[in-house]
């Protein structure tokens, strides 16, 4: 197989100032595994990506003790290309297969190591890295396996390599010549044409609950549904995992791409039966148009992707044409996700303290947890803009349970000092309810803080649209024996739903005052909240209305009959130190769950 040559960096060269100065390898940061070793190759350091990979720590990992990775059928030729190296002193490559102890199955690394030589030309140190070439590994697998199998001629090999092997769609290489070839035939006789990016929302979790042979069938039922869409004239191509590309040719109006779209979302969003199980999994879709958002098959199809994404950003279950105001935000994005990495561990990330209030006695109940993060680079970035960001990249899982180790910590030292019971709430990303493992995370947060679960509030989002709701409600359901309380935030925001309300076992509804001034110019707000309010009511939920930053806000609410207030006109979001000094101001005087 043929992979491109890497330029092997000494790790000396790559040491940075971090956080308050400290020192932090500028390897972490790569996709790849990199480790050096002395003369002898005996290990001395591995990046990052090796722990993630593997799961082994330093004492699994270092000295010659990294070999309890390889596989079993590769040792006896690995050793011996190994010691042939060392004893010779010259760089080598080898493939070789890894274990990784998270999805418990191993994958093919391509693995270079150069040799660091002294004035003398001895060698003192080795450097390298482990490249996975797992993919492309399978990929000849199945090239080779097609042609024993079905003698197959070029032409059949030919196909074999521009097709997706799952769902027979076109791949990148052969749409990719197709968008060149429909571009120079649409600048030939002045046409237009679209080219839609579809991406699957929550295809994650069919993969994780139901397993990946079910992934696999919904796959090809989207090709399917996708395929009968179009004209035969149009492409539908797969690019791996869930994301689908939709090449149209010959394009009448703009509008009529805007049409197309909203069909590819309706049969998209249709349910499917996946063995006994029926599910429904949406997508979200961006357009782009030639000539007005590019005149080149690359831009052209990323210009797609970045619209698709502000189709997520919207709430899903979306279509977005471009703009070109999105290659700004997209470079922003990137930007984010890149000083995201690591940000929990240079201590950029903080929680602020905002008290909740008895609507009728004044008196403090709660403390709601606020998510801050202060970067050098960025500076002072807002939670809708990097935990979305987080969520994608996976990064919230760890924030999240940093977040509720904090605030349980933090209210069973407020409740120690105080003598009584101090409640804090904390909000929780949509993706942690589709992990089996957040349950027990938020149980073992408790019982290391000797915190009664009375004590916890989980604030989560109403946008639940593209995640599974019964997980959700079993989820739910397990924490509410536990005896956490459990809030629906952003109620009545678009995305929510009263089905959701219905089904999940909540103890509140947070309604913001952005809501009720965000609907159309001929609503009233006060009617829009008294209506939410109402139906909260109804349901018997506590009612907490949040952003009170006016004394006739906290009048109406009031007068609404809701049972708890939160903003800036009560008590602004307070620092760790504020929060104590708070809490103290209060005694005897405590907070109760």
């Amino acid at each position: 197989m043929r992979v491109e040559q890497e330029q092997v960096v000494p790790i000396e060269a790559q040491l940075v100032p971090g956080a308050a100065g400290s020192p932090v390898y500028l390897a972490d940061t790569l996709p790849q595994i990199v480790w050096t070793a002395d003369a002898d190759g005996r290990v001395t350091y591995f990046n990052r990506r090796w722990y993630e990979y593997t799961g082994l720590d330093a004492v699994g990992s270092l000295g010659f003790a990294f070999r309890q990775a390889l596989h079993p059928g590769d040792e006896e030729r690995t050793l011996a290309r190994w010691d042939r190296a060392w004893r010779l002193g010259e760089p080598y490559e080898i493939e070789y297969r890894l274990f990784a102890r998270s999805t418990g199955v191993y994958r093919w690394f391509l693995v270079r190591a150069n040799t660091v030589l002294d004035e003398s030309g001895r060698v003192v140190q080795w450097s390298g890295t482990c490249t996975d070439i797992d993919d492309q590994k399978r990929f000849e697998e199945e090239a080779r396996r097609h042609a024993a199998e079905l003698k197959a001629s070029r032409a059949e090999l030919a196909h074999l390599v521009r097709h997706d092997a799952l769902t027979g769609l076109p791949n990148r290489l052969l749409f990719t010549d197709r968008l060149e070839r429909a571009l120079a035939a649409a600048e030939r006789h002045g046409r237009l044409l679209a080219v839609f990016f579809v991406d699957l929302d929550g295809f994650k979790r069919i993969n994780d609950t139901l397993g990946h042979e079910a992934g696999d069938e919904l796959l090809k039922e989207i090709a399917r549904r996708l395929t009968s869409v179009v004209r035969s004239s149009d492409t539908v191509a797969r690019l791996g995992g869930d994301e689908f590309v939709v090449l149209v040719p010959e394009l009448e109006r703009p509008e009529d791409a805007m049409a197309l779209a909203r069909k590819l979302l309706r049969h998209a969003g249709a349910a499917y039966d996946l063995g006994a199980q029926r599910v429904r999994v949406t997508a979200s879709l961006g357009v782009s148009v030639y000539p007005d958002d590019a005149d080149g098959a690359s831009t052209l199809l990323r210009h797609a992707d970045v619209a698709m994404y502000r189709a997520k950003q919207s709430g899903k279950n979306d279509a977005r044409f471009f703009a070109p105001e999105m290659n700004a935000e997209a470079h922003q994005r990137m930007q984010i996700a890149a000083q995201l990495d690591g940000a929990l561990e240079r201590g950029e990330l903080r929680l602020e303290y905002q008290p909740q209030f008895d609507a009728v006695t004044g008196r403090p109940v709660s403390f709601e947890a606020l998510l801050r993060w202060t970067n050098p680079v960025l500076g002072d970035v807002p939670p809708e803009r990097f935990v979305p960001i987080a969520e994608d990249n996976g990064v919230i899982v760890e924030i999240c349970e940093w977040v509720i180790d904090q605030s349980c910590g933090r209210a069973a030292q407020w409740s120690h000092a105080a003598g009584a019971s101090v409640r804090v709430a904390a909000n929780v990303s949509l993706v942690q309810l589709d992990r089996q493992d957040f349950v027990p995370m938020i149980a073992d947060a408790l019982r290391r803080h000797g915190l009664d679960p009375r004590q916890l509030e989980l604030e989560l989002t109403a946008r639940i649209g593209g995640h599974d709701v019964d997980l959700a409600c079993a989820q739910m359901a397990e924490l509410a024996r536990l005896g956490v309380r459990l809030t629906m935030d952003e109620f009545g925001t678009p995305g929510s739903s009263i089905d959701h309300v219905m089904r999940l076992p909540l103890d509140a509804i947070k309604i913001d005052q952005q809501v009720a001034r965000d609907v159309v110019a001929d609503r009233s707000p006060e009617r829009v909240l008294e209506a939410l309010v109402s139906l909260a009511q109804a349901l018997e939920f506590t009612v907490v209305v949040s952003g009170i930053e006016t004394e006739a806000q906290r009048r109406q609410a009031l007068g609404l009959g809701c049972d708890r207030l939160q903003g800036f006109l009560l008590g602004r979001p307070l620092t760790e130190c504020e929060a104590d000094a708070f809490v103290a101001s209060l005694l005897p005087e405590a907070t109760e769950p």
